[in-house]
């Protein structure tokens, strides 16, 4: 039920992120909008839904392969109370950007050429000052986690006697950290240029 939440979550911050691109908001509403949905919104809805396969992996991982006490279950509150943990990082990480790295929204002006006729296109996108601040830091250790998530789908990988619900966190796992990572590194190049 979690990641459904979270997937609605995600849709609607991207809702908000797709207005401040096509709509003209005076400068405080901007900055608003730019800092709300790249240093809290899309951060925090990230790791409800990537947070929340992270902990049915790891659950997976202690019940049938941990090799100190395989079989033992985890109870939800334990789950539960490490995504709050990782919430609460986002949440610092988001506190920290906003005070020293804000966003801004900028206008850029990219030529373009159709025919014999030459125009510009205007996009609107949410800029900082440092960019690889925001790239260390808000995408820093969630690549950690993706690549933790991914070594436990690899020792997760040989479970006998496997469901759909393990098979389809596997395939989950194994699309979503590629274009999670691609997603990370083009926003790391675009924001640079």
């Amino acid at each position: 039920m979690l990641m459904e939440w979270s997937s609605t979550f995600l849709l609607f911050t991207m809702f908000i992120h797709v207005l401040q691109h096509y709509f003209e908001f005076d400068k405080f509403t901007a900055v608003v909008l730019c800092n709300m949905t790249w240093g809290w919104l899309l951060p925090i809805s990230f790791t409800l839904m990537f947070g929340t396969v992270a902990v049915r992996t790891w659950r997976l991982y202690r019940i049938f392969i941990h090799y100190l006490h395989p079989g033992r279950f985890i109870a939800d509150r334990y789950l539960v109370s490490f995504l709050v943990f990782l919430i609460s990082l986002d949440i610092i990480i988001g506190i920290f950007l906003v005070i020293f790295n804000a966003q801004s929204l900028q206008e850029l002006n990219i030529p373009s050429i159709a025919g014999n006729a030459t125009f510009q296109i205007i996009i609107r996108t949410c800029r900082s000052k440092r960019p690889w601040l925001d790239f260390t830091l808000l995408f820093g250790y969630k690549g950690l986690l993706m690549l933790a998530v991914l070594v436990l789908a690899l020792l997760t990988g040989n479970i006998q006697n496997s469901t759909f619900t393990t098979k389809s966190l596997r395939l989950f796992i194994w699309l979503l950290t590629p274009t999670m990572a691609a997603g990370f590194i083009a926003y790391f190049l675009l924001s640079i240029t």
